[in-house]
């Protein structure tokens, strides 16, 4: 369950340098890395917060059981803002402008 997915055509298509996905494989978010005029960089995030728990198969509860696999303890709810705040300073300290669609889910 969950993933997200970023898509570009026509003009954007042809900007695009590099894209990604969050590295944890929970598929909490995804991007793509552009080249504007001036050399301008602008790295366009899709992210999706899971929802509080409602039930053993939602996201929450499988990103729960991933998480407790690799001995980490966190709400899967902060874990998602805390690693999604660290990779967005990241970015904007290589210089990117940075533009960030989210599903909080509240």
């Amino acid at each position: 369950m969950g993933g997200t997915a970023l898509l570009s055509n026509d003009k954007a298509a042809h900007r695009i340098v590099q894209k990604g996905k969050v590295t944890s494989n929970l598929g909490r978010w995804s991007w793509t890395q552009y080249k504007g005029h001036n050399n301008h960089k602008l790295k366009v995030f899709t992210a999706y917060c899971p929802n509080l728990p409602q039930g053993p198969f939602s996201l929450y509860s499988q990103h729960c059981s991933h998480m407790v696999l690799h001995n980490d303890f966190c709400c899967p709810r902060q874990a998602f803002i805390q690693d999604l705040c660290s990779t967005l300073k990241e970015s904007l300290d290589e210089g990117n402008q940075v533009i960030l669609l989210i599903d909080g889910n509240h």
